[in-house]
């Protein structure tokens, strides 16, 4: 578990270091919310939302992969 501990904090601090404040929200770029975040999210509803076992967790999980590839920083979901 300290792997993934280290990789969670090393995700938060990515995402406070670029996201600051609630005034730096993502989704107040329409480019981002229309070309990125509506069809992840229809993508999200129409293939898992029928299904039980995917939660919240998981959501966030890939949601954090997609930012850290988005910014270059792969390397922390990198196993040593």
């Amino acid at each position: 578990m300290g792997l993934a501990n280290q990789n969670s904090k090393e995700i938060s601090k990515a995402i406070n270091l670029t996201f600051p404040s609630e005034s730096h929200d993502i989704f107040k770029n329409e480019k981002v919310v229309k070309e990125l975040a509506m069809p992840f999210e229809n993508f999200m509803a129409e293939n898992f939302y029928e299904d039980e076992s995917i939660n919240d967790t998981h959501i966030n999980e890939v949601l954090s992969k997609i930012y850290l590839c988005m910014i270059n920083k792969e390397n922390v979901l990198k196993a040593d």
